[in-house]
């Protein structure tokens, strides 16, 4: 990730080096007419903004426990916890350095395009001076809002949780289909549309959820329940176990129980606050 990124701001011709403790890894970079550097404070001397991306906000610290740091601005996409942002913003203060922490929504393969999403927290006079270099990595990045742990909150939440378990539920339903003798070429067809009726859905679920409008805009609850039945009994004859469908069906059974089968899916938001919902 590290790479691409400074491999985009170099093609867009912004002044950018390279730092990495390891000098194999420099090399792909400095053939590009990159500036590398293994050592860290020849790395920052005359930089005012330090993009991070390692394998852990520990290894940041660690790397640039450096008094060349201060009176500089640190942008932290490293991965990590609330916790680590909240903490790694008062080390930041310590050493004089102005500091964003946010996270990267993509795989290093999408740096640079203009649906590119990097979210940023932390000040907001911080991030308009830097938001045209991290809008160069991608052109649909935001701010995140001034609690510092907002970027790795969100990171959880949507391309953490949301997306890695979409994943694994896309692996399951592909076994399902190969397992009724569906074949590879029709399975990367089913992908397209499913993801449109998802974008479709959720832009629709964002709204009623920010209009506190729970109303079945298409489908009820129970519309869903009784096809998520068909879906199982369908799973069952295929003889595989089913996880991810058995959770929805609990929680579908569940709103119906509670009388909300006539509203429409952002009614469920109220009953997954509760602490007592079920889980199997």
């Amino acid at each position: 990730m590290g790479s691409a990124l400074v491999r985009t701001l170099h093609s867009r011709d912004q002044s950018v080096v390279g730092w990495n403790r390891s000098p194999s890894r420099l090399v792909p970079l400095a053939n590009a007419g990159v500036a590398t550097f293994t050592d860290i404070s020849a790395a920052l001397d005359g930089c005012s903004t330090v993009i991070a991306v390692l394998s852990s906000y520990e290894a940041v610290r660690s790397a640039l426990e450096t008094e060349m740091l201060a009176g500089k601005v640190l942008i932290n996409l490293t991965s990590g916890s609330a916790q680590d942002a909240i903490d790694m913003s008062a080390w930041a203060a310590q050493q004089g350095v102005g500091y964003l922490d946010g996270s990267i929504w993509v795989l290093p393969s999408m740096i640079g395009s203009s649906e590119t999403v990097i979210s940023c927290a932390g000040s907001y006079e911080l991030w308009l001076d830097v938001e045209p270099v991290v809008k160069i990595l991608g052109g649909s990045s935001f701010y995140a809002g001034l609690p510092i742990e907002n970027g790795n909150v969100l990171e959880a939440c949507f391309p953490g949780a949301f997306y890695m378990t979409a994943q694994f539920c896309f692996l399951e339903s592909v076994l399902r289909a190969r397992r009724s003798g569906i074949g590879a070429d029709v399975i990367a067809q089913s992908v397209a549309p499913s993801l449109r009726l998802l974008e479709t859905s959720l832009v629709d679920l964002a709204s009623r959820i920010s209009s506190d409008d729970h109303a079945a805009g298409e489908a009820t609850l129970d519309v869903w329940l009784n096809a998520a039945d068909g879906y199982h009994v369908t799973t069952e004859s295929s003889g595989l176990p089913s996880p991810f469908l058995d959770i929805l069906l609990t929680q579908l059974a569940w709103a119906r129980h509670a009388g909300l089968g006539q509203l429409g899916p952002s009614a469920m938001l109220g009953l997954l606050e509760k602490a007592d919902r079920p889980t199997e």
